[in-house]
């Protein structure tokens, strides 16, 4: 926190960047495996994001793609014991945000790790497969069904738990803003890397980003709390003296 909040501090606007040759935008990754330890601070990082944005950027309405889209990997950890009026005030920017042209994606392993008031904003929907050995995990394998929209050419329900490696259940958004009926589909596998990079290799594209001056160096100011012990101990070392 003293150097994610510290000085540099950091642009949220930097998250928009375009390449001048190609004009494509960047993918931008937040490592948070040390943050994943104390999911408070997680999602406290998390809320900051999400306000961060909310405040920086103008109200553009519902634009043909979004300007900037999140990825929230183990979504469980933001909701997972956290105080009620902490998970409300995220469900109150998740329904407000996509009005500033943003776009969210939670990624968990079911979907009731997410609320039914966030679900319910959520307008694509990828699934892979579940799997049912007792009778609550039926429960969720069933909430899952039930959240898709019914396809008369399979059972929803039987398929989610028989979903081969790559295959899901997806459901897009159609442009009247309801939910396209469920489909079985194949999903793309990347064309990249599947594994771990290296020390080295991370370390070579961090130094190449045109950001990295401008957060590598740590800005260390002297707080108000330094500047008043400083004060104390010359009084005190001035009454000594006396």
């Amino acid at each position: 926190a003293d150097i994610f909040f510290g000085k540099p501090s950091f642009e949220i606007r930097d998250f928009i960047r375009f390449d001048n040759e190609t004009g494509y935008g960047y993918i931008n990754i937040l490592d948070a495996q040390d943050l994943f330890k104390s999911p408070t601070s997680y999602v406290i990082m998390i809320l900051w994001l999400l306000n961060s944005l909310y405040d920086t950027m103008p109200e553009v309405g519902d634009l043909d793609k979004p300007k900037l889209i999140f990825f929230f990997d183990e979504a469980h950890l933001i909701f997972k014991e956290m105080p009620k009026v902490v998970v409300d005030h995220i469900i109150q920017v998740v329904k407000l945000i996509r009005s500033k042209g943003i776009g969210l994606y939670f990624i968990s392993q079911t979907p009731s790790d997410i609320p039914d008031e966030i679900l319910g904003q959520l307008g694509n929907r990828v699934q892979h497969v579940l799997r049912s050995y007792t009778k609550s995990d039926e429960k969720i394998v069933k909430a899952a069904a039930d959240s898709y929209r019914d396809n008369p050419k399979f059972d929803t329900f039987e398929t989610i738990k028989s979903l081969k490696t790559g295959e899901a259940l997806v459901s897009f958004q159609e442009e009247d803003g309801s939910p396209s009926m469920v489909e079985k589909v194949t999903i793309l596998p990347p064309q990249s890397l599947m594994g771990t990079i290296t020390d080295d290799e991370r370390k070579n594209v961090i130094i190449n980003s045109n950001l990295y001056m401008k957060y590598e160096e740590k800005i260390n100011e002297r707080s108000a709390y330094e500047i008043n012990e400083e004060e104390n101990r010359v009084l005190e070392e001035k009454k000594k003296m006396e």
